[in-house]
């Protein structure tokens, strides 16, 4: 009965609507079952927008999306060697590969061209963004993108000589920054090895959303759902829909 209650509460079509224009658009229904709208979660630059359908569990003022779906995760390896040139940098180079699934089964492994990857060296405050191309952000509510490397062949860059303690990355589609141990600081190649799990079709994996009376806090940051960030904001009940 009290579940009953809790879904009666919030069943409804939650958005960030402005004008005719949305980013998400989450319906939420009797049965507990949802239906999802929303610009790509993993790789918002490419503003594609993906519909997905499922089940939603209730948890005080949170709800779960698919809580029967783990999250996909993304793993990191670094291998190092020393090498005789350059011996005023390092050499780092980059293997990043996606693999893909389709209805939650897993179909083909390629080469990924990342639009963006941040490659932290002991620190958050040392940190490189690596991409293909530079990158010029526009609008005004976008962070410029600086320490920009562009990458070069074989995947591979060149960095000022540090002793190098701890490597981090941080991309798109990542929760935080992922951390791995140097063995020895007079390596001076570092090869990265990034396997990145993705749904094709984006669909939510145990996607967490507090609901607080007509607003459904679903965005996140640092794997969390943030509540400083853009709410939606309830619409209508879902049975009223025309």
């Amino acid at each position: 009965m009290g579940q009953n209650n809790q879904i009666s509460k919030i069943i409804g079509i939650y958005s960030d609507d402005l004008g005719g224009m949305f980013t998400t658009k989450l319906e939420l229904k009797k049965d507990s079952t949802f239906n999802l709208n929303t610009i790509d979660p993993i790789f918002p630059y490419t503003f594609e927008s993906f519909q997905n359908k499922g089940k939603f569990s209730v948890f005080e003022d949170e709800i779960v999306l698919n809580p029967n779906l783990e999250p996909r995760k993304i793993s990191f390896e670094i291998s190092s060697t020393q090498i005789p040139l350059h011996q005023d940098s390092i050499q780092i180079e980059i293997n990043y590969v996606v693999n893909w699934y389709k209805d939650n089964i897993y179909f083909k492994t390629e080469d990924f061209n990342f639009e963006l990857l941040t490659i932290f060296i002991n620190s958050e405050k040392n940190y490189n963004n690596i991409a293909h191309h530079h990158i010029k952000r526009n609008c005004a509510f976008s962070r410029k993108v600086k320490n920009q490397i562009i990458i070069g062949q074989g995947n591979k860059i060149l960095l000022e000589k540090v002793d190098v303690g701890r490597i981090g990355i941080f991309g798109y589609g990542f929760s935080e920054i992922m951390w791995l141990n140097i063995n020895s600081q007079e390596n001076k190649s570092h090869k990265l090895k990034i396997e990145h799990h993705i749904d094709e079709e984006r669909m939510p994996r145990s996607k967490k959303v507090i609901i607080k009376k007509k607003k459904a806090f679903f965005y996140e940051s640092n794997g969390k759902v943030e509540k400083s960030l853009i709410p939606l904001k309830k619409e209508k009940a879902a049975g009223n829909k025309r």
